[in-house]
């Protein structure tokens, strides 16, 4: 005898075929997201300026921060930001310091050498890897976003309590 099946039949593995795309398609999202910040670096220029490594030097002493760093310029930026968890980089948009003065540049390196020492970029890995891996789960998403936010004002609590400066800030 002949057993006609019919996909309503695994309605469960249709789920499941579903569930893996959209978690393969956050994983390789975040994986071209990782590969595209590498080029970045990779055609950036190294950061000489001592007007700029001494700010962040400076910084980094006062922070407390025993991770060494590397900072480079680019211009597929327009705003700082730190990546890397073994090897973090500092990624300032090309010029950036041209019209900042002194205070902004220090707040700056504390915000971003905030994230070096919570050690956000490894915390922000783990959640993308929830998120993808629990997608279909809507509070994780809320919680991925707040956390991401906390995040950001945590560093710049930080910027406020070593500069002093809450209204430059």
């Amino acid at each position: 005898q002949i057993v006609s099946l019919s996909i309503t039949d695994y309605r469960w593995a249709l789920l499941l075929i579903v569930y893996v795309l959209i978690a393969s398609f956050l994983l390789f999202r975040e994986l071209f997201d990782r590969l595209r910040i590498r080029g970045w670096i990779a055609r950036g220029t190294v950061v000489t300026d001592p007007y700029i490594t001494v700010t962040f030097m400076k910084a980094k002493k006062r922070l407390g921060l025993a991770k060494d760093f590397s900072i480079i310029e680019t211009g597929s930026v327009f705003a700082p930001m730190t990546t890397g968890i073994m090897h973090p980089v500092v990624i300032l948009p090309e010029r950036f310091t041209e019209n900042l003065a002194d205070c902004e540049l220090e707040a700056a390196a504390f915000h971003e050498l905030s994230h070096i020492k919570r050690n956000d970029v490894l915390i922000f890995s783990v959640i993308y890897l929830l998120r993808a891996v629990f997608c279909f789960f809507p509070l994780v998403w809320v919680a991925a976003r707040r956390i991401s936010y906390l995040a950001e004002v945590a560093c710049d609590h930080t910027v406020i309590a070593h500069t002093g400066e809450k209204i430059a800030y």
